[in-house]
């Protein structure tokens, strides 16, 4: 990638990752950022979807997050970064409920912005 990022992550106050909100990024803060990468850290919003995802408790996990793999987006508006890779780094652990297979996706990697960048930019 050429160039240098001009902008930090806008996460902030409450960015979902999946599309159902049961996976939620809150109170973000991003001291390390760069054009390849993006450390934060912040409150990891899990829904434990039991027995249910409407019904199961939420639980707020302290986490450090790394943004990565940028993939360049073409629109009329003009052409932009995004981040298309999220890891995670849990200090404190994960509660019991969400360990094993009940464990959040790490890395969790948004494919369908990948594929949609790369269509978004060609021709």
């Amino acid at each position: 990638m050429r160039g240098r990022l001009l902008y930090r992550p806008a996460c902030k106050p409450g960015c979902p990752l999946s599309g159902d909100s049961t996976a939620i990024l809150d109170t973000m803060t991003w001291p390390t950022w760069s054009a390849s990468k993006a450390v934060g850290t912040g409150t990891y919003k899990l829904d434990g979807c039991n027995p249910d995802c409407a019904a199961g408790p939420v639980y707020k996990v302290p986490a450090e997050v790394t943004l990565s793999k940028p993939v360049k987006v073409c629109s009329s508006s003009g052409t932009r970064w995004v981040w298309s890779r999220a890891s995670f780094r849990f200090p404190h652990g994960l509660p019991k409920a969400l360990r094993g297979s009940n464990a959040p996706l790490n890395p969790w990697v948004f494919s369908s912005v990948s594929s949609a960048a790369r269509h978004s930019c060609a021709g």
